[in-house]
């Protein structure tokens, strides 16, 4: 996603890092978790001079991915790199809705973008990352979708 924003935006892109570290799940997330409360949680901004265009979450529970290198090292670098270094990753989930003041995402929303009342597009997919589920939440902020389309190559 961050290299198609990129072409998008016609820059490159910042990744920001809201926060990394354990914390509960949200009651919607842990069904893909076996139901489990906590685990780990990156919360990111992707800007372009300073813009923000897209808010995302990431969770997984497992230690493994916890304790692996890569994702320990990742830093202010986009998890997208991690997840299509070797092509297309696979994914079992795929869903979009519309995200509304009131839901679980929208303190996240507004830490990056307090202008628009919403609601705010978001798809939420289920990817294996090193044989183990990892659910990544990106959340479309109005400046990247009125972005024009780039020309073709």
């Amino acid at each position: 996603m961050t290299a198609r924003i990129g072409a998008v935006a016609g820059t490159a892109i910042d990744v920001e890092v809201l926060r990394q570290a354990r914390g509960p799940l949200h009651e919607d997330e842990r069904g893909f978790f076996d139901a489990a409360t906590e685990g780990v949680v990156r919360e990111v901004c992707l800007k372009s001079a300073d813009q923000p265009l897209l808010v995302a979450r990431t969770v997984f529970t497992s230690r493994r991915l916890e304790a692996h290198p890569t994702i320990v090292r990742l830093g202010n670098h986009a998890l997208g790199s991690l997840l299509f270094a070797d092509g297309p990753p696979r994914y079992s989930v795929r869903e979009y809705v519309r995200i509304r003041e009131g839901a679980p995402l929208w303190p996240l929303v507004r830490q990056c973008h307090a202008t628009c009342p919403g609601p705010y597009w978001a798809r939420r997919t289920l990817f294996e990352l090193f044989d183990a589920p990892l659910l990544v939440t990106e959340i479309f902020l109005p400046e990247l979708l009125d972005h024009p389309a780039p020309p073709p190559a």
